[in-house]
């Protein structure tokens, strides 16, 4: 028994594809097995994670399982096929080697060969940083992956009930299975008035065949009701918002928000509030001239038909007044800010002339990382020359933690000098210039063309505080945007914003 010889073999794989392509389980076991035996190992006791990552020891049972009786029991190796199915995360790779060490215990890796020497702990660490950088790559690349197809209109996750998940040709579809075809007919019910209560539904679920191997509930009917992918869409958490998918529908998109408006006991409005309306652009920056409320905007119906209002909130401050009667007002407004060539010819090369120097500073700035990377570079290179010099335990340990450190600082500096890649990149001064002139040179016409969303923010970016409005005054702007200061400044340095007659606002001269 004292001749015996123990050595612990250790596998991993992530995913059925992986396993698959090469590096299966039989494959790794095979060859750990066969790298002990030629180590003289008597006994071998063998681990493995499947479908487990390799991002952190926590949840790889079996790993934690060969870690603990590798440190328990008088075992010589730990081999494991290769440093990432050991680990991809860098830091933790490295504790537990440091653990093993302190009992003896030799890593072994069939694919690469480094010993308890300077220059093998430095290869290991070089492959574990390798196998994290490989890692967390992989993933950035699966979440881009996943982004676009979220973009396209594809779902990602397990389909709701009434559909299944399916691959064809190695691609991922979603059809609509056969309680699907139960739940569209209980809509069509629902929607016909056949069936009111959530138990009623869930009944009439039954009988046409859903889940037929027990009862439905009523509050299983009621999420049926409300699931949104039955009227084609679903929700992606990275825009806030429903995107509109690319397979079979149960259901209108009209129908169901009738449904919901149902279930939520309201009835169904032809005109339902948005932010940014189209017929009501300016009641998110206007407000009332006497009493200071935001204004109100919406439809009113007369014995002519329906007429598109603005009113105040306040209870007899002021009657509704046509929205073409504002509109009108607030683009005579805006045309009155439009800057002559001159102004706009001067305010092109100070724009031109500040992106230019702002772009000469990147550059300088860009040129001394790259230098600096250099240095660290060859600062490296000695240390690692030290390092395979020295026999002194304490002094190695400390080179190479030096050697770490400038890895990191190397690491920082090529992150810096990539914003300042991006930066350059946006500073392409002609689409800059051009699009500035463009907003510039004609207000009114960028207003009346954009759509209600872009005329919101146009409208907050020329006047930041709002407007003011009521039909005895008119229309009075508050604080207009920087850039039209500036160029009322080189207009007429006493001017103010609008002329006196007709328009009054209610800001200062500008000076």
């Amino acid at each position: 028994m004292s001749n015996e010889i123990i050595g612990i073999g250790y596998t991993r794989v992530s995913t059925k594809k992986q396993a698959d392509e090469g590096v299966s389980l039989k494959v790794q076991k095979r060859d750990v097995e066969k790298k002990l035996k030629d180590l003289g190992c008597t006994k071998i006791f063998m681990y493995e994670d499947e479908g487990k990552s390799g991002r952190s020891i926590e949840g790889r049972d079996d790993f934690q399982k060969a870690v603990g009786k590798a440190l328990k029991d008088k075992v010589k190796y730990f081999c494991t096929y290769d440093t990432s199915r050991f680990s991809r995360n860098t830091q933790e790779a490295i504790e537990v080697v440091r653990k093993l060490q302190k009992n003896n215990i030799e890593l072994i890796c069939v694919t690469a060969k480094f010993d308890d020497t300077p220059e093998g702990r430095l290869v290991f660490k070089m492959l574990a940083s390798i196998d994290e950088y490989y890692s967390d790559s992989l993933g950035a690349k699966i979440k881009v992956s996943l982004q676009k197809k979220r973009e396209q209109g594809y779902f990602m996750g397990k389909a709701p009930k009434g559909y299944n998940n399916i691959r064809v040709n190695n691609k991922a579809d979603i059809v609509i299975n056969d309680d699907g075809r139960a739940i569209q007919k209980t809509f069509q019910n629902y929607l016909a008035g056949k069936v009111e209560t959530l138990r009623e539904v869930a009944r009439d679920l039954d009988l046409n065949g859903f889940e037929p191997k027990k009862d439905t509930s009523f509050q299983l009917a009621g999420r049926i009701l409300r699931t949104p992918f039955y009227a084609g869409m679903f929700w992606d958490s990275s825009i806030n918002d429903y995107r509109e998918h690319v397979y079979q529908r149960l259901i209108t998109k009209k129908d169901w928000f009738f449904i919901q408006d149902k279930l939520d006991g309201r009835k169904r409005q032809t005109n339902s509030y948005k932010k940014h309306h189209p017929d009501f652009p300016l009641r998110s920056v206007a407000y009332c001239s006497h009493c200071g409320r935001k204004l109100r905007g919406y439809p009113a119906r007369g014995n002519g038909g329906t007429y598109y209002v603005y009113d105040c909130p306040t209870r007899g401050c002021f009657r509704a007044t046509s929205t073409a009667v504002v509109h009108q007002e607030f683009g005579e407004t805006i045309s009155q800010l439009e800057p002559d060539e001159g102004l706009l010819r001067l305010f092109e090369e100070i724009l031109r002339s500040s992106l230019s120097e702002g772009t000469s500073k990147d550059n300088h700035r860009g040129t001394l990382l790259q230098k600096r990377i250099q240095s660290l570079q060859e600062e490296q290179k000695t240390t690692i020359d030290a390092i395979s010099k020295l026999n002194n335990h304490n002094v190695i340990e400390g080179l190479e933690k030096k050697y770490e450190e400038l890895e990191k600082e190397i690491t920082n500096k090529k992150e810096e000098i990539e914003i300042i890649n991006e930066k350059l990149s946006e500073k392409n001064c002609k689409p800059v210039i051009k699009n500035g002139l463009k907003y510039l040179k004609d207000p009114y016409s960028i207003w009346i063309s954009s759509n209600a969303t872009m005329k919101y923010k146009y409208q907050k970016w020329l006047f930041p505080d709002g407007i003011e409005y009521h039909p005895e005054t008119g229309l009075r702007t508050r604080e207009l945007c920087l850039t039209y200061q500036v160029l009322e400044q080189f207009r007429n340095e006493d001017s103010s914003m609008v002329e006196t007659t007709g328009i009054e606002p209610m800001s200062k001269s500008f000076v």
